[in-house]
């Protein structure tokens, strides 16, 4: 990242919060809040930034700061957001938690193109027959899990380049390349070479939200930015889009709560 600067260790530090926090970050379940003080670890990191930043991250407090940042500086940063961290902090661990206990098991459903479809024990190749993800018997919780990604794999390897050039084509535009990848925090996303890329995440959204993230890639071949313009190609192609991110947001907070 350009002017992010060299990373010096990451290292620990607890500060007593006077908010309302939860006390599960300590591995406890999760209790009614309390307005009492509470005990906080966080992980600091400084780089060649300006400012501190914030970031509540899978159940814990993360600081960025300066390189010359002090103790007492970073701290009274941490005390002047506790509210903040007090609205993120315990939903982000109870996310945690979830995906921590998130297991797959024969008989249990998974999203595929918007629709629910069971996991079934059965002879010969793994696949998805259009009503079941067809696997092995005999496999334990996360071998059932690595096997349901392979499936998954395999069909957005099909299914999202095929459907990306049938968009192309109706919109004049010529990707270089489409690759499938495991991204976590994007979609999709769009190089200034035309290269474009599809999380395998994507096809377990439904067939008309997967087209909008299509289309947005594909919009980024004549706009690489989030301009009105870029928004009106969008639109002009897909005019109820909004819907759609709407859909994703709705998926993202599943997935947040799944370990895939």
């Amino acid at each position: 990242m350009v002017g992010a600067g060299i990373a010096r260790p990451i290292s620990v530090g607890t500060i007593i919060l006077g908010c309302t926090v939860s006390s599960a970050y300590m591995g406890r379940a999760m209790p009614a809040p309390t307005s009492e003080v509470t005990s906080m670890e966080y992980t600091l990191t400084k780089t060649n930034r300006k400012t501190i930043a914030l970031y509540v991250r899978n159940g814990k407090l993360e600081v960025k700061a300066p390189q010359r940042a002090t103790k007492k500086q970073i701290e009274t940063f941490i005390h002047s957001k506790a509210d903040w961290i007090n609205e993120k902090l315990p939903k982000s661990i109870n996310q945690q938690q979830k995906r921590e206990a998130f297991t797959l098991n024969y008989g249990d459903n998974v999203l595929l193109l918007g629709q629910l479809h069971p996991i079934i024990s059965a002879q010969g190749k793994l696949k998805f027959d259009n009503q079941n993800f067809c696997i092995p018997q005999g496999l334990n919780p996360q071998q059932i899990k690595d096997t349901c990604i392979k499936i998954y794999r395999t069909i957005a390897k099909e299914y999202l380049p095929n459907r990306t050039l049938e968009i192309a084509k109706t919109m004049n535009l010529n990707p270089t390349t489409i690759k499938i990848n495991g991204a976590y925090t994007r979609w999709g996303s769009c190089s200034s070479l035309g290269n474009i890329n599809f999380s395998w995440r994507l096809i377990m959204a439904n067939p008309e939200t997967i087209d909008y993230v299509i289309t947005h890639e594909l919009a980024h071949l004549q706009e690489m930015n989030h301009s009105p313009k870029f928004w009106a190609i969008v639109e002009n192609a897909i005019p109820n889009y909004k819907q759609h991110k709407q859909h994703l947001k709705q998926l993202q907070k599943r997935l947040a709560t799944e370990n895939w």
